[in-house]
């Protein structure tokens, strides 16, 4: 499972590649797009963020491929 991905829709406008290190997000910016994005109720997004499983394992797997030849945005959304 490959935990870089490039990213759809007007997303794609600001990296080629992303990669989302945490599950949710505490912050509650007012302006935030995420919950509408992935369809979520701001109440199931809003949370205690944290790592996603095995992040630095999968990431590693997905950089020994050596594809990824352009710039890979960190967190664009917290999500699965």
């Amino acid at each position: 499972m490959s935990v870089i991905y490039k990213p759809t829709g007007m997303a794609r406008e600001y990296s080629p590649y992303a990669l989302n290190i945490y599950i949710d997000c505490s912050h509650r910016c007012r302006y935030c797009y995420a919950p509408h994005t992935l369809q979520k109720k701001g109440e199931d997004y809003f949370g205690k963020p944290e790592p996603r499983k095995n992040i630095l394992t999968l990431l590693e797997q997905d950089l020994k491929k050596n594809i990824y030849t352009e710039q890979v945005l960190l967190s664009f959304v917290g999500e699965k």
